[in-house]
């Protein structure tokens, strides 16, 4: 691919900054973590090419040839290809597999943090996809890696855009933190009166059909399973509109509504729980209860985070270990003991977390800020 650029820097490739030749990584097995070697593959890498840090492996057999150094530049390719990693890792000791490719950065030409941010530029996708290789796994081979062509500045430069980077890096991982552990929590008081749930809400019916075969353009939008997070979050991505039956009895959404996932191919997110508060005429598809409170009762965002708490604390779970159909129906709602605070002390807990919240999307959109902030910065090196 020719490279379109109106950079005031040197043009090289990758090839022409390096110590000695590509390396293709070893050709082990993975076996059980023997405490002492790590064997980083392709999927130990995420797509922000940093190391996992779960299912921690070790090689078949032990190759110090194939032990990463401070420094060194891993490229996939296969599968997931163009990812890229840095290995940073000073403690501990690391050996890379087949589908990886080794580039040693000549440091008296680059520093190799400043390789690694130019693979997440829009001129690097664009090149990697104008390269791949079509076929049951789309791969880049090291000689085509090392004709990748990109601006070079001087080594002063170079470190003054890596910090300028890694502050704006620091920034997004500390924030990334907030975001990924934050979950919604209600403080259960043992004071509280505990009632059987299905006393205090009533149920609504979703469709029976096939959400295929009833789909038509300008139809009535249906919500399945698939449009609830993991955390109760009701997304637009992926509804469609359908075609609805001929039948009396079809329940459109209100707000305040709750559409709780009873049954789910994967039990751990049995229970995932949203909230509608959409404009609209919606309906939801049968693998979907919905629940409207008793407005006596509940308020209709407290039992929302109740019930998507009890999912996360795997409540139940723990009633589908003791059962083999995976489901947790109107049945168990019915009998589920909840606790039911005074409407004011639940309003006063909704408030509460609702400002959590609200900090954490601010959170979210600090991310996507220093996430621009890093691809203008690489754009500037490419004359953008």
């Amino acid at each position: 691919m020719a490279l379109h650029t109106s950079t005031q820097y040197q043009i090289v490739t990758l090839g022409e900054i390096i110590t000695g030749k590509p390396e293709y990584g070893s050709g082990a097995k993975k076996q059980d973590f023997d405490g002492q070697v790590r064997y980083v593959r392709i999927t130990d890498i995420d797509d922000d090419g940093k190391l996992k840090h779960d299912e921690i492996v070790s090689p078949s057999e032990i190759e110090p040839q194939y032990f990463l150094q401070e420094g060194d530049l891993l490229f996939a390719r296969s599968g997931s290809v163009g990812r890229c990693y840095i290995h940073k890792e000073k403690d501990g000791k690391y050996q890379f597999a087949g589908y990886l490719i080794r580039f040693n950065i000549d440091r008296s030409k680059t520093i190799p943090e400043y390789i690694f941010y130019l693979t997440k530029s829009t001129k690097y996708r664009d090149w990697g996809e104008s390269i791949k290789k079509s076929g049951t796994l789309s791969n880049i081979n090291a000689q085509e890696y090392a004709s990748f062509s990109f601006p070079l500045p001087p080594l002063a430069v170079q470190e003054h855009i890596v910090t300028e980077i890694d502050g704006y890096q620091k920034i997004i991982d500390g924030a990334r933190q907030v975001v990924e552990h934050y979950h919604p929590r209600i403080e259960i008081d043992p004071a509280w009166e505990v009632v059987m749930l299905g006393e205090h809400i009533e149920f609504i019916s979703g469709l029976s059909l096939s959400i295929p075969d009833s789909e038509m353009v300008g139809g009535t939008p249906i919500i399945s399973m698939n449009s609830i997070t993991e955390f109760g979050e009701l997304v637009r991505e992926g509804i469609r509109e359908i075609r609805l039956p001929d039948k009396k009895n079809i329940y459109y959404l209100q707000k305040g509504d709750l559409l709780f996932n009873w049954r789910n191919g994967s039990k751990r997110l049995v229970g995932k729980t949203a909230y509608f508060d959409w404009e609209g005429d919606y309906v939801f598809a049968s693998f979907l209860l919905g629940i409207r409170t008793k407005p006596e009762s509940f308020t209709p965002k407290f039992l929302w985070l109740l019930l998507n708490q009890y999912r996360a604390e795997e409540k139940y779970m723990s009633f589908m270990r003791q059962n083999v159909n995976g489901l947790f129906n109107r049945e168990e709602l019915n009998i589920l003991p909840v606790p039911l605070p005074d409407l004011a002390m639940q309003s006063r807990i909704v408030a509460q977390i609702e400002r959590e919240q609200a900090l954490v999307k601010s959170t979210r959109e600090l991310i996507a800020l220093f996430e621009e902030k890093i691809k203008t910065r690489i754009a500037k090196v490419w004359g953008e």
